[in-house]
């Protein structure tokens, strides 16, 4: 995670490939928030891969971090939640089951709507404020646009999982038709996008197992 962290808080911009450049005077409050898109990335990907990975993918960026951006992470609590209601949370689980997987949602969910709850609607959906909530409620980090890029991501490197890659694939092409996207959402929400990620996943699994890094291949597998 190291490397992936000097990186992430280097960058001056957000723009994709060459179009990136680093530049050491990045923000502390930049570098903050962008620390906490990792760490909100990294609970969203226990339903994904699994909580053990999980803890330790976490535990090795929180070993990472700069003490100043540690103490402002600490102190901003980023990103807040608010506690909801057991309705609330599997409306949002729901509606965010329906459109990734619509039209087969309903046959799904005969089979499988346990995970409504507890995972769409506790993990992977974001939270929103409920009626006389916190002012200090944030908008989470992650949008429905990037969970879905990076449930593909996720499915991608683990391999063995290829129906349910499909399906997040899908999901992330309705994405685009959703609105409230940013100009990075709308592109990679499109084909081009989706064939991105999976493009640039395969190039990251391939850096992995060349490495020659026994504890990190096995997770790198297509």
């Amino acid at each position: 995670m190291a490397p992936l962290y000097s990186f992430v808080t280097r960058v001056s911009d957000h723009g994709l490939g060459t179009e990136a450049s680093t530049d050491a005077s990045v923000p502390l409050q930049k570098k903050v928030e962008r620390v906490a898109l990792m760490r909100e990335a990294g609970l969203k990907c226990a339903v994904l891969t699994g909580i053990p990975k999980v803890i330790n993918t976490l535990g090795a960026l929180r070993e990472s971090l700069d003490s100043d951006v540690k103490a402002e992470l600490d102190a901003s609590q980023l990103p807040r939640r608010e506690v909801s209601s057991q309705k609330a949370t599997r409306e949002r689980g729901a509606a965010l089951f329906e459109a990734i997987y619509n039209p087969h949602s309903e046959k799904l969910l005969s089979k499988l709507g346990f995970i409504i709850e507890h995972a769409y609607g506790g993990v992977l959906s974001n939270p929103s404020p409920e009626p006389n909530s916190s002012p200090s409620f944030d908008t989470p980090l992650i949008s429905r646009t990037l969970t879905s890029a990076l449930a593909v991501a996720c499915l991608r490197a683990q391999g063995g999982v290829g129906p349910q890659l499909t399906s997040h694939i899908f999901g992330l092409l309705k994405a685009h038709h959703e609105g409230n996207q940013t100009p990075i959402e709308q592109w990679i929400s499109t084909e081009e996008g989706a064939e991105w990620v999976l493009g640039t996943v395969d190039q990251l699994c391939d850096v992995v197992r060349e490495s020659g890094d026994s504890t990190l291949q096995d997770s790198a597998r297509l």
